[in-house]
């Protein structure tokens, strides 16, 4: 059984940086399930922040510095939905969801 355990771990390496094993069956899906949901709504209440301090006049490169501070987290700063901030995501090419463009 370890055998097994090594080399499915071996193979899991191959597709993610991060493995983490969750010890008993479906708990991969719970830590999984726990982790989208909190990434969910760290992206919505960042998306509420920018608003909320544009409306109030600040910028959104402002508002990304301070939060790059006591409120950092990788869903601002690898997909912020501010299209000035970051040119390589989708939204700065005015992609739109459902259409393809080069």
């Amino acid at each position: 059984m370890q055998v097994y355990s090594c080399l499915r771990l071996e193979l899991l390496s191959l597709i993610g940086e991060k493995i983490i094993p969750p010890r008993r069956p479906s708990l991969g899906l719970a830590a999984k399930l726990c982790n989208n949901y909190l990434s969910g709504l760290t992206a919505i209440t960042g998306a509420e922040a920018l608003n909320m301090g544009m409306r109030a006049g600040l910028g959104p490169r402002v508002l990304s510095k301070v939060f790059a501070g006591t409120a950092q987290n990788a869903i601002c700063d690898r997909f912020n939905p501010c299209p000035a901030l970051f040119r390589m995501l989708p939204q700065a090419k005015d992609m739109r969801a459902g259409s393809m463009s080069s």
